[in-house]
């Protein structure tokens, strides 16, 4: 509960003057990742599926034998691979319904949600953890990355995105160069790019904080990774730096603490007047400004996304 204390200690600090604030860790509402790039095998997804698409899944459930009143009791009972054939392996929310009447793409799209400051941003290697799933299945060497890169985009675009994306330019790195180039892709193409798109969406109605969690080195507290191949700044990697992971102790050198006391503070801040500007701490400007969050190449400091991560690129993917 340390991490937690010190959250606490933080806000005790701080009046808590705004009227309510976001905070998304990981990314936006407009992340979607073409076919074959979450883990092998999936469909194309995205987070978001009309009303109707969802209850078409539900209804299928009937074939299962699972209507009526223990319809719910009766899928818990069910083995987990008949579900997932119905489901598919990524969770869908519904849009129509009265807790979600708008699809959030066209909200965001459009200006129709409420008008509170964002603090939103991704870890650098998002996709180091799902491209691991690839890893695991089979090593990927240069054949196996150019034939995932068609699998997901097809041949035109998959020779585009290589030519981007060259192994050797990972080359410097421990573990497999095509293995790192596939994951950048998954990176740069579901996760950030479409979350700075969804940046300058909000920015023009609302104060918004962006930020990209570098840190490279936090231990691999999940502990799936295959061997040799280096976690980077992975898929959920800040959050033994801001929360108490029950059952999991996460050691973090000198210079992880000091960047995990740091972005406890900028968090706190924002949670209390809707800014994490405070004394004491690198000024955080607004977007389009990134805060990059790091203790091993320059600290706290800001970072170009759309360079970075190739966004121009796949903002002219057809």
């Amino acid at each position: 509960m340390a991490v937690v204390r010190r959250l606490v200690r933080a806000l005790d600090f701080l009046p808590l003057v705004n009227e309510g604030e976001e905070v998304n860790q990981s990314g936006s509402c407009l992340q979607s990742w073409p076919e074959n790039v979450m883990a092998p095998g999936l469909d194309a997804i995205s987070y978001w599926a009309p009303r109707t698409a969802v209850q078409a899944r539900g209804a299928a459930a009937a074939g299962l034998g699972c209507a009526g009143p223990d319809g719910p009791a009766c899928l818990r009972r069910t083995e987990t691979g008949k579900l997932l054939a119905l489901n598919g392996q990524f969770v869908t929310s519904a849009f129509g319904t009265r807790a979600l009447p708008t699809d959030p793409v066209k909200a965001l799209r459009t200006g129709a949600f409420h008008r509170v400051a964002v603090m939103q941003g991704n870890t650098r290697d998002e996709h180091r953890l799902f491209g691991s799933l690839f890893e695991a299945e089979k090593p990927i060497d240069d054949a196996r990355y150019r034939a995932l890169l068609a699998t997901s985009f097809g041949e035109r675009m998959a020779r585009r995105v290589y030519a981007r994306y060259p192994p050797r330019a990972y080359s410097s790195q421990s573990g497999s160069p095509a293995a790192l180039a596939w994951a950048a892709v998954g990176t740069d193409v579901g996760w950030v790019c479409p979350t700075l798109a969804a940046d300058r969406l909000l920015a023009r109605h609302v104060p918004v904080f962006s930020f990209e969690f570098a840190e490279p080195n936090v231990p691999d507290f999940l502990g799936i990774f295959p061997k040799g191949y280096p976690p980077g700044a992975f898929h959920g990697s800040e959050l033994p730096l801001l929360f108490d992971i029950q059952g999991t102790s996460v050691p973090l050198d000198p210079a992880q603490r000091n960047l995990s006391e740091s972005m406890i503070m900028y968090w706190a801040a924002f949670a209390a007047q809707g800014d994490p500007n405070r004394a004491g701490l690198p000024r955080w400007p607004r977007f389009p400004a990134t805060q990059s969050l790091d203790s091993a190449r320059g600290g706290i400091s800001q970072t170009d996304l759309a360079t970075g991560h190739h966004c121009r690129f796949w903002a002219s993917r057809t």
